[in-house]
């Protein structure tokens, strides 16, 4: 499913709304929606759109594939306007859920996690719906070992390799393995919603994947894993990278080269910095702070501190 121009033309409308709401403007001077047709109609078609990324990017088993950005971009920003708008007449939590989706597929990940931290705990949340919800809102010391429904099983043995993974960089393999065989059985067995949130689990759980620091921090420095660890599992310490600290790992920054770097505020500038820090083996000082340089401490302070690994 694709955006066209009338889609587009209705989003515009959503987003001018949005805008004029948060400049103060008196509604009666807000931008006139068509008569018949509203903004909020778009929503199917973005669920749609935001279904069809997911399902391409789990199919794939990689990184997001050339040509999706734009489809996910419409999808994330609709769910801006939409919100901004105030068209909805209420936003539930299936669409709260949604939204954090898909501002992390298209790479916005403090986004993403703003919204999934509205989300709170529901005994009327279904296994994929609780599972969806735990991906997005990036707490892993915890996984799951028991969750109802036919798809319980295999969520829960996703949920112990995804937390294990971003524990000491095991089980990539396996997340994407059990990714496969979860699409597999909802697709089979699944109801139109269930599909999507299964295509939605998988494709978060694969972005994160490529995303974390032990995927991405060996080749970025140059450094083997296991010199990696002891930081890596410090509290705190980044656990995946932001889209503009991946551009620093491309860059070469973490294994050496020089440069300038201009990053947006929440880009992710103080946890680049400290990456930065622990790519150099012979600096003596780590700051913890990038905006408190002189807060430091000693580079061989990086005790880990374990995880209690206890079931959700």
């Amino acid at each position: 499913m694709k955006p066209e121009a009338n889609s587009r033309r209705l989003f515009g409308i959503a987003r001018a709304k949005g805008k004029m709401y948060e400049f103060g403007l008196p509604e009666q001077d807000h931008i006139a929606i068509p008569q018949g047709q509203s903004p909020a109609e778009l929503l199917v078609l973005t669920v749609g759109t935001l279904g069809d990324s997911a399902a391409r990017t789990a199919e794939g088993l990689l990184e997001n594939p050339e040509g999706l950005g734009a489809d996910l971009r419409f999808s994330a920003s609709f769910f801006d306007a939409l919100f901004s708008s105030r068209l909805a007449d209420r936003i539930d939590r299936p669409l709260v859920l949604l939204a954090s989706a898909a501002y992390l597929l298209e790479g916005r990940p403090g986004s993403s996690l703003v919204m999934a931290k509205l989300l709170e705990e529901s005994d009327e949340d279904s296994s994929l719906f609780i599972v969806l919800k735990w991906l997005l809102q990036g707490d892993w010391s915890q996984y799951y070992r028991s969750l109802v429904g036919v798809f319980g099983p295999t969520l829960c043995a996703l949920s112990e390799k995804f937390a294990f993974h971003f524990f000491d960089g095991s089980g990539t393999d396996a997340v994407k393995e059990l990714s496969t065989k979860l699409r597999s059985e909802v697709y089979r067995a699944g109801s139109e919603e269930e599909v999507l949130l299964g295509d939605l689990i998988c494709a978060v759980a694969i972005t994160r994947i490529n995303s974390s620091v032990w995927s991405n921090l060996p080749d970025y420095s140059r450094l083997p894993a296991r010199l990696w660890a002891a930081a890596i599992q410090k509290d705190g310490f980044p656990k995946e990278l932001w889209p503009s600290q991946v551009r620093l790992g491309q860059a070469g920054i973490y294994s050496g080269s020089s440069g300038i770097v201009q990053m947006p505020t929440s880009a992710g500038k103080t946890r680049a910095v400290e990456i930065i820090a622990y790519s150099r083996p012979r600096l003596p000082l780590i700051p913890d702070e990038a905006c408190h340089p002189f807060h430091a401490k000693a580079a061989t302070d990086s005790t880990a501190k374990l995880p209690p690994w206890q079931a959700a």
